[in-house]
């Protein structure tokens, strides 16, 4: 498609525009016939909104899969897909409860989510393409949910959450790592080079995506209780972390939700700071007595666990007391 195909007209905008402002007036149309029972006639709206879903110049890309109709859903028909994966604490801001503000103030989403159209066995299901956050609210206020439907295979669908939410507010690592295992375990793609391939995404970044869920220790993101913090760079120093001793056993004392991805870093940073030799010991080798005066100090590793180290301290008391 040629630029002079994808840049609007004047019309074209005011078309456009003319189909939001439709949009807004149907919807509260709609919410006053609910309250009154008086026969719906949203003709003229219709058509402007018919104007706007087959205008090309409102929706250039044809290779993003026909869009079919706008209209509303329940929120339960909705399919969640992969690509509704994300982490919990991204619902907390403060992004999050503005949208929901408003949703609740105008009785439903003004800006539409997108929906695939997908047929199996010869049943129409609809997909979440994009606005999970919006789908997420819809349901917890119980109110209707507009979408823009497409026409498109669920492969299509992948690719097309990938390219959506580029364009609004990138993912957090985290949140794209677990998109891309549920998009792994759905069975459509084969190996991480042909779901790469398919989403329009660097191998390396894919493959990085995957070990931080798959290579870190067990338990360590239920312990996190911010993870959608998680800086692109800070996922790659965590990944080399993952293989480290020390790290293992640092993991292994975090109690669920209830350390920052800051202070983790923190502990990253101490661990690539140790010199080789000393990084190299044991937990058990590292166990040292230090003179400070008259006393004598024993150093244990922060990473031993706390358990364990009131276990020795409560073993260095009782032979102490046995000797005395």
């Amino acid at each position: 498609m040629t630029m002079s195909k994808i840049k609007k007209t004047k019309d074209e905008i005011r078309a456009e525009r003319e189909a939001s402002a439709a949009i807004a007036l149907e919807q509260k149309m709609a919410r006053r016939r609910a309250a009154s029972q008086e026969p719906q006639e949203p003709a003229k709206v219709q058509e402007v909104i018919d104007r706007r879903i087959n205008d090309s110049a409102v929706f250039p890309d044809h290779e993003k899969g026909t869009i079919i109709e706008q209209r509303t859903f329940r929120p339960d028909e909705i399919i969640l897909s992969s690509v509704a994966a994300r982490s919990e604490d991204e619902y907390k801001s403060k992004k999050y409860e503005e949208i929901r503000e408003s949703i609740r103030e105008h009785g439903g989403n003004l800006i539409p989510i997108g929906v695939a159209e997908v047929l199996q066995d010869g049943l129409a299901t609809y997909h979440l393409i994009y606005g999970s956050t919006r789908l997420a609210i819809c349901r917890e206020l119980g109110v209707p949910v507009l979408a823009d439907v497409r026409k498109c295979s669920l492969e299509m669908v992948d690719k097309l959450h990938d390219l959506e939410n580029a364009k609004r507010s990138e993912k957090s690592p985290y949140s794209f790592a677990l998109q891309i295992k549920h998009m792994m375990a759905s069975g459509r793609y084969a190996t991480q080079d042909e779901l790469a391939e398919t989403i329009g995404r660097d191998k390396s970044t894919v493959s990085r995506s995957v070990a931080l869920i798959d290579d870190a220790p067990a338990g360590f993101w239920s312990a996190i209780s911010d993870p959608s913090s998680l800086t692109t760079p800070q996922r790659n120093s965590l990944i080399k972390a993952f293989k480290k001793p020390g790290f293992i056993q640092y993991a292994k004392s975090l109690s669920p939700k209830s350390t920052p991805i800051a202070t983790v870093m923190k502990r990253v940073a101490s661990l690539s700071a140790r010199p080789d030799a000393d990084a190299a010991k044991s937990l058990a080798e590292r166990v040292v007595e230090n003179k400070r005066g008259k006393d004598y100090i024993f150093k244990i590793p922060g990473e031993v666990p706390q358990d364990i180290r009131r276990k020795a301290l409560t073993m260095i008391q009782a032979l102490i007391a046995g000797a005395g």
